[in-house]
């Protein structure tokens, strides 16, 4: 469904069949770097040039088609997800301690059971 829809935007249009492949996968490159590190900057001006490099169009042109085609692919901007993420693991860092205890401590009865004195093999 977002494929279709980001064939149809206006850069989409614009971009031969292996330019819209290329942009596609490298929105998806730029994805899992978010998910990584949490930042795109740098990782975005170097795929931006390598792509502009090989097609007929400037690094700016090539960082907004990449840009435009990750919107395209998750439904929000580079700097939105990497803000939604930063925010999210704040937020397990204040809540995750207390929570994964919770559950380690409830682990304890599944390996020993002190009524009976049976243990539960690993």
């Amino acid at each position: 469904m977002r494929l279709a829809g980001a064939r149809s935007s206006s850069t989409g249009k614009s971009l031969s069949d292996s330019q819209f492949d290329e942009s596609w996968a490298l929105a998806g490159i730029m994805e899992r770097g978010i998910r990584k590190s949490g930042t795109f900057k740098e990782k975005l001006g170097d795929y931006a040039f390598a792509f502009a490099r090989s097609e007929k169009f400037d690094v700016m042109k090539g960082e907004t088609i990449i840009r435009d085609q990750f919107k395209a692919r998750y439904g929000q901007t580079m700097n939105d997800m990497r803000k939604e993420l930063a925010e999210r693991e704040v937020e397990v860092r204040k809540t995750g301690r207390e929570e994964a205890l919770m559950h380690a401590r409830t682990i304890e009865k599944l390996i020993f059971d002190p009524a009976s004195g049976n243990t539960m093999p690993f």
